[in-house]
């Protein structure tokens, strides 16, 4: 309905509000960009954002379905080759929100080594959840058929913590020449 509509607009709006106020602070920026910049660079992100994440997977997975299949690879081989896509995805996803989100320029140098550590992090944290919900199964004795809600929450905070961890990562990097100058 265009009540639930609405309500996820605002809900991503706000989001997005709070991820750049965050990331801002981050870098110690305390202007905030003006009103009419951040409804057009919210708009993009929001609609023009997933279109193109979408594409670019759906595009990416296409061409190398369609390759693999014309050469004549061994299964490891293609596996090898289609392994590091979710590594190289995310570091391209986080370097990007890294070097645009802040209001001031940030070097892409700066970027690529706080995404790829973020990147890193985050494979690493899909595999270790993946293992503990296939491992220890206790947290369906403990909450039954609502065990989803808190799993999904932590692994909110989980993102959330590693998305700012590489936004830290970045700032740091980026001000360092600044402040040994100073």
């Amino acid at each position: 309905t265009g009540i639930s509509i609405l309500f996820i607009a605002v809900t991503a709006a706000m989001a997005t509000a709070t991820i750049e106020r965050e990331i801002n602070l981050i870098w110690g920026i305390a202007r905030r960009r003006p009103f009419g910049r951040r409804v057009v660079i919210y708009a993009l992100g929001l609609t023009v954002g997933p279109v193109l994440v979408g594409a670019s997977l759906s595009l990416t997975t296409w061409l190398l379905a369609h390759s693999l299949a014309a050469l004549p690879l061994a299964a490891p081989f293609s596996e090898l080759l289609l392994k590091p896509l979710p590594l190289l995805f995310t570091t391209a996803a986080l370097t990007a929100l890294y070097a645009l989100v802040p209001a001031q320029p940030v070097a892409g140098s700066h970027a690529l080594i706080g995404g790829l550590l973020a990147a890193l992090a985050f494979e690493g944290a899909k595999h270790g959840f993946a293992f503990y919900l296939t491992q220890v199964p206790t947290y369906r004795l403990v909450y039954g058929a609502v065990a989803v809600l808190p799993l999904f929450l932590i692994w909110i905070y989980l993102c959330w913590l590693i998305v700012l961890a590489g936004a830290a990562v970045t700032a740091t990097r980026d001000e360092g020449p600044k402040r040994s100058a100073a």
